[in-house]
């Protein structure tokens, strides 16, 4: 419900008749804003809308509630004309309906002030309106953005964003309105833009619609009303890049809010139906109208954006103008045509308009002009009289003079086109807008930005492979190949035919090319090399779109690694010529590299020819590899490893696949490469193991490292059956004794062998002659024996080939047997023989006597022995027998020794003994010297005339060594002559004598010194201790010790000498020799004038006479005796009392003093000498005596008198 109001100029306020009370009481009480918070509006070009021709723009004023009013020519255009989005009843909104499923959730929100008389709406809340920004240009238009919300909670993360824009002096505003925040799902989202129109003061009018020529739907995209000169219409702006509306609707004003509540023009309620306008349109002049569109938001949509126009025009006839088509290639001709809309019944003349046309845009090169003014009927290249079309080839401007068009049918309006054809080269979109149309007379310009947007098809190679390239193919449909891509990243479709150049891998051929997009034609096929195609597209390649071509190869089967393919494009529209590629960064050119995939279909097969197999034997197996393509096989390993019980012993290889021609072991053998078609032939040898026994399967495998198409044929197997041969043989032998001794045990050797191939079981039997008795079987070795009467009967079991089993058969010989012993034994398998004439074997034995006569000699003297001792020997001659040993021959060899008596069973060696019974022995003594040092011994050999069996035992020998023995004597002699004193040097001579008999080596001499110091070694050693390293029996040797007398009394040298031998005499091992020193003391005297000079006579002086012991003896009765010279002595004093004296001793090392005085008897030299003798030896006599003196100074006593010899008295002068 809403209120409508007119305002008279009178003052006075009408209400429409039609109204119920009820209805126009909550008209009136609904006329507030509805948004909450809207209580914005934004007033744009307020100095317009004043010129009744519309020259000078609309004055707009745009609100918080999404509403808005316009003043154009001085009027009101929206009702109420003189309300205001923020004070009024303006009855124009946007309108959003939310479907959620069912009627409590469907929601419909929207600003108007009217709710058409149904329950359910519900109001947006106002997030924001922006202050207004721009200067009215159509580079900065005159912009206000407004920010909504729905009111509910369950809805309110859609956003409803309106932004709408201004240019001066257009006669119409743009808004843009985008939808945000919508749920992906679970709501139907429809919105909608209606206004409840007010023209030329009034509300009634009719409803109309255009189509342009632009428009290929079936939707209008302009909906108005009409009425006289003027217009309120909803008019698409194509140029935005958004929707057209799905549904429309012009007619009676409440309608739309009704069809939004619930698909009907009734009231039974909202939030019902579907929500859709009706696309009517009420063509009655007397109806009161309004508009209305509807967007579907596309399901699955967060956001939607939709742009419209909202156009008011003032005058009789309006001028839009339009591309078609809009979209051309470069230089291709468009048409652009100028609509007049005459809206009233009167005709209307004189129109004149200019379009300076966008910058790049001329008048093609064909104007072809052609106009339906000014009736509206069909186009023609007749140009009415008195209308010019100025449109000259290549001009920049079209100017159009003196045009009319009729009057339109009452309520109605009529429309003539004036069309030019236009060029452009320039790509890109080229604007031509209501600012490009200067100089009308007549019209009101609702030129829209109509666009010509000129293409250039832009050529982009592609290159790829399609499938598996594998080397060896044949092109053939299923096989991999090459697609050339052609995409068109230009603006306009291609034009013509496209060249295109491939240059191929080497090892490729092209066999067939084709395009699911048009025709190939690339000349004769298959090609090698660069392949030279043209592509016609069935259809031009639009701009964005593409074409391919697949080119089907052939590929050498020995291709391998990494393939590169290069194409180049060209044509098509596309102005850049055929590049050579590959070149970087050129759309023209592509490449792909790829690995080559190789398929090899490797076989193998294996037989040996036969079903069965011998144990132990070999045989030979063929295996035959081989590829069936497409490629070569790569790496081809062959290999056999031989089945338990088998050796693989050696191969050959035959075929020019074959690395090498032949190996050993198992087979792991790898072709490098074996070509597709070819094979190589293997002869393997197998030896197999004389012990397998049933079936034996060996199997050969092939792999590749190329892939191969068929696993199934990679191995081969042969499968035999065991086929046991086994030669079987015997020998015999008597192993002891042979010949046969009667009465002596038998014991024959049996060896059965398995000679293979094949392991066999093995039984041997032997009928033993009757004159043997007491047989037994020794050595079974593994198997089991049994003795039945003369019969040995042996089971070995199974004996693997190549062994034997030995055992022995013994019995007793009977003692009357003669001439010779014949014994066969046989020996048998299960198996195949192949060689039976070795099946037995006989041994015959002559029959013989024989003594077995051993000898055992026995060293009966005890040791140790020297040479020259007299040694004895028992040497025991025996008879083992079997029989009597007669004629028993004896010699005897002694080894350093000389015999000197034989006695016993003989008296002298060689001697012959008559008989020795079977188990007898007989003794022989003998006795001998030993000659020579070292080992002695004594062989003796008995032979007795039978035959001897066993001849290890004929010689017996014993013996020992001698032990080496050397008599050392040593001797010491002083050879310095006494008498000796301390300090003395004296000499010794140590003589180091081998009384023998044996040489004495490392013979070891040590020397004690008593009361002496060694000073020197000479001689055989040079220091003591020492080892001399031999001395022959019967010789000696001398060492020279010097050395010092350290103490008195006894001193002496014992030196003692040890051989390593066994000395027999150790007495004699040592010498010592010395004597007794003589005691001496060396007495020194020194004599000392202690008084000082000058000396007189008569003078007293003294000395001091100091008796020294320099020892090494005490010194005793030391004689001490003095003698003055000119000086008489007066006094002794100290150490004796008088002169001559006699000192008790004198310690060595210790002195004696003496003082004597005297007086100088004479002018001259004076002196005392004083002379000590000791009672002991003293050895140095020079210097016993000790002597001083001076000389005396001459001396005259004068004396002087002095008489006065003239008498006085005295006087002066």
């Amino acid at each position: 419900m809403r209120r409508k109001l007119r305002l008279r100029a009178a003052g006075t306020r009408w209400l429409r008749a039609a109204l119920p009370a009820a209805f126009l009481g909550l008209m009136l009480a609904s006329g507030a804003v509805l948004a909450s918070g809207a209580n914005s509006q934004r007033e744009i070009n307020a100095a317009g809308g004043t010129q009744a021709d519309g020259s000078d723009g609309l004055h707009l004023w745009w609100g918080s509630n999404s509403q808005f009013q316009v003043v154009l020519g001085n009027k009101g255009q929206v009702y109420s004309p003189g309300g205001r989005p923020t004070a009024g009843a303006l009855f124009n909104s946007v309108y959003l309906r939310v479907d959620r499923g069912h009627d409590n959730t469907n929601r419909i929100y929207h600003n108007s002030n009217t709710n058409s008389n149904v329950g359910g709406y519900a109001a947006f809340t106002q997030v924001s309106q922006s202050a207004v920004s721009g200067s009215g240009t159509a580079l900065s238009p005159w912009q206000v953005t407004t920010v909504l919300r729905p009111s509910n909670s369950a809805d309110s993360a859609i956003t409803v964003t309106i932004v709408d824009r201004y240019v001066y002096p257009q006669s119409w505003f743009t808004r843009r309105v985008t939808l945000s925040g919508m749920p992906t799902s679970g709501a139907a989202i429809k919105f909608y833009q209606n206004i409840d129109t007010y023209l030329d003061g009034g509300d009634q009018g009719p409803g109309f619609t255009r189509t342009s020529p632009w428009n290929l739907s079936s939707t209008p995209d302009v909906v108005g009303v009409q009425k006289d000169a003027q217009i309120e219409a909803l008019w698409h702006e194509p140029s935005s890049g958004t929707p057209l509306w799905d549904r429309y609707f012009s007619g009676t004003y409440l309608y739309p809010g009704r069809l939004i509540c619930n698909g009907t023009t009734g009231t039974s309620g909202c939030t019902t139906g579907t929500g859709n306008l009706n696309n009517a349109i009420d063509t009655n002049s007397s109806t009161d109208n309004g508009i209305a569109a509807q967007w579907n938001v596309p399901a699955g949509a967060s956001s939607h954006t939709v742009e419209y126009r909202v156009t008011f025009a003032m005058g009789a006839v309006d001028l839009t103008k339009a591309f078609a088509p809009a979209t051309i290639n470069a230089g291709e001709v468009s048409t652009l045509s100028f609509t007049l809309t005459n809206r009233t019944f009167n005709s209307v003349a004189s129109i004149n308009l200019t379009d300076t046309l966008p910058a790049g845009v001329v008048v093609a090169p064909t104007p072809n002009v052609r106009t339906s003014c000014p009736s509206g009927a069909a186009m023609t290249t007749v140009i009415p009289p008195g209308m010019s079309v100025s449109a000259a080839v290549g001009a920049g401007s079209i100017q159009v003079s003196g045009a009319s068009i009729v009057g339109a049918p009452s309520g109605g309006q009529i429309s003539c086109r004036i069309s030019v054809d236009v060029t452009s080269s320039v790509v890109g979109q080229h604007t031509n807008d209501s600012s490009n149309i200067s100089g009308t007379n007549n019209l009101v310009n609702l030129v829209g930005n109509e666009v010509l947007t000129v293409v250039q098809p832009q050529l982009t190679a592609s290159k790829s492979v399609g499938g598996t390239l594998l080397a060896g193919q044949t092109g053939a449909a299923a096989d991999g190949h090459y697609l050339i891509g052609l995409a068109n990243t230009g603006t306009g479709p291609t034009t013509a035919a496209i060249d295109i150049s491939d240059t191929l891998p080497a090892g490729f051929s092209a066999v067939a090319v084709s395009s699911p997009d048009g025709s190939v034609s690339c000349g004769g096929l298959p090609a090698t090399g660069t392949l030279n195609c043209s592509f016609t597209p069935a259809a031009p390649i639009a701009a964005g779109a593409n074409a391919s071509i697949r080119v089907n190869v052939a590929i050498d089967a020995s291709a391998t690694g990494d393939v590169t393919n290069v194409v180049a494009i060209a044509g098509g529209g596309d102005p850049d010529p055929l590049p050579t590629c590959p070149a970087a960064g050129n759309p023209q050119c592509a490449q792909v590299t790829s690995t080559l995939d190789t398929s090899a279909d490797v076989s193998i097969t294996k037989s040996n020819g036969a079903s069965t197999y011998v144990p132990g034997a070999s045989t030979v197996y063929t295996v035959v590899v081989a590829n069936a393509g497409p490629s070569a096989a790569s790496n081809v390993q062959v290999q056999d490893t031989a089945p338990a019980g088998t050796t693989l012993t050696g191969w050959t290889c035959t075929g020019v696949a074959c690395p090498v021609a032949s190996g050993s072991g198992n087979l792991n053998h790898t072709l490098p490469v074996l070509a597709a078609g070819a094979s190589v032939s293997y002869a393997l040898t197998v030896q197999i193991d004389s012990d397998t026994s049933g079936s034996i399967t060996n199997t050969a495998t092939a792999t590749s490292t190329t892939p191969d198409p068929n696993a199934a044929n990679n191995s081969a197997s042969d499968t035999d059956t065991a086929a046991p041969s086994a030669d079987v043989a015997i020998s015999k032998s008597l192993a002891s004794p042979n010949p046969a001794v009667p009465g002596q045990t038998l014991t024959w050797t049996l060896t059965a062998t398995n000679n293979g191939p094949s392991d066999a079981p093995m039984t041997t039997a032997d009928a033993v002659p009757a004159t043997v008795t007491g047989l037994s079987v020794g050595g079974a070795d593994g198997g089991a024996c049994s003795v039945a009467g003369q019969n040995v009967d042996c089971d070995f079991g199974t004996v693997p080939s190549g062994q034997s089993r030995s055992y022995t058969i013994s019995g007793t010989l009977a003692a009357g047997a003669t001439g010779s012993l014949a014994n066969t034994a046989t020996v048998s398998t299960t198996a195949t023989d192949p060689t039976p004439g070795n099946n037995s074997a006989t041994s015959t034995t002559p029959v013989q006597a024989t003594a077995d006569i051993a000898v055992n000699k026995i060293l009966t003297t005890a040791g140790p022995y020297v040479i020259g001792q007299t040694v004895a020997f028992d040497i025991v001659v025996s008879n083992v027998g079997p029989s009597e040993a007669t004629g028993v021959q004896v010699t005897d060899t002694p080894s350093n020794l000389t015999l000197t008596s034989v006695s016993g069973a003989c008296t002298a060696l060689p001697c012959t003994i008559a008989s020795i019974a079977s188990g007898g022995s007989v003794t022989i003594t003998v006795q001998g010297t030993i000659d020579a040092e070292g080992a002695f011994g004594n062989s003796a050999t008995a032979t007795p005339t039978e035959t001897d069996p066993d001849g290890g035992n004929n010689t017996g020998t014993d013996g020992d060594d001698t032990t080496p023995t050397a008599d050392i004597a040593v001797s010491k002699t002083l050879t310095t002559a006494g008498p000796y004193v301390i300090g003395q040097t004296v000499a010794f001579d140590i003589v180091v004598s081998n009384v023998g008999p044996s040489e004495a080596t490392g013979v070891q001499v040590t020397d004690t010194p008593s009361n002496l110091t060694l000073t020197s070694v000479s001689g055989a050693c040079t220091a003591l201790p020492c080892t001399i390293a031999s001395i022959a029996s019967g010789s000696s040797t001398t060492i020279t010790v010097q050395g010092t007398i350290d103490a008195e009394g006894a001193f002496g040298n014992s030196a003692t000498a040890t051989p390593t031998e066994t000395d027999p005499d150790g007495s004699n091992n040592t010498g010592t020799d010395g004597d007794d020193t003589t005691p001496t003391a060396d007495v020194s005297v020194s004599k000392t004038l202690t008084t000082a000079g000058p000396y007189v006579i008569g003078q007293t002086v003294a000395f001091d006479i100091v008796v020294s012991n320099a020892g090494p003896s005490e010194a005793t009765g030391v004689q001490v005796s003095d003698t003055p010279s000119n000086l008489t002595l007066t006094s002794v004093s100290g150490a004796c009392t008088a002169l001559p004296c006699t000192i008790a001793s004198i310690a060595s090392g210790g002195t004696a003093t003496i003082t004597v005085h005297g007086t100088i008897d004479a002018e001259g030299a004076f002196g005392n000498s004083a002379t000590a003798t000791p009672t002991e030896t003293d050895p140095d006599g020079g210097n016993n005596t000790g002597t001083d003196g001076d000389d005396t100074t001459p001396t005259a006593d004068i004396a002087v008198s002095k008489t006065l010899t003239t008498a006085g008295p005295y006087v002066i002068g």
